[in-house]
């Protein structure tokens, strides 16, 4: 139970921290439009650690349910073309997916299972 409540602490907190510290400024059209060159020469200067700092954030939005994925997937294929682009969203947005299901299946089985328990519902008859 413990687990539970601390992975329920920490998502809240990861979300509360993106909007408290307006992080999704950056994950609009303008937002982006106007830092592209500045992550463009980060892309130059380290394009695996760039790459690995994009995906980290790419799985993180898509893992929290933030907005911006939509965003983040135009800026991959501007920052790193539309191959390589395709390769990272594609990977980032499965983890982040798989993620997102395993946080919420965690955080809410317990709850289901003394619902259907209480229900007496049963997936076999």
């Amino acid at each position: 139970m413990f687990k539970k409540i601390a992975l329920v602490a920490v998502l809240v907190a990861a979300i509360f921290s993106f909007f408290y510290f307006n992080l999704n400024t950056y994950l609009t059209l303008e937002g982006m439009k106007g830092s592209l060159d500045t992550f463009t020469q980060q892309i130059e200067q380290n394009p695996i650690v760039s790459i690995g700092v994009f995906f980290a954030v790419y799985v993180a939005v898509t893992a929290l349910s933030l907005p911006g994925a939509a965003i983040l997937t135009l800026a991959a294929g501007a920052l790193f073309g539309l191959t390589q682009g395709f390769i990272i969203v594609s990977f980032a947005s499965s983890v982040g997916a798989t993620l997102s299901t395993k946080s919420l299946n965690s955080c809410v089985s317990y709850h289901a299972q003394s619902c259907a328990s209480t229900l007496r519902i049963s997936c076999c008859h």
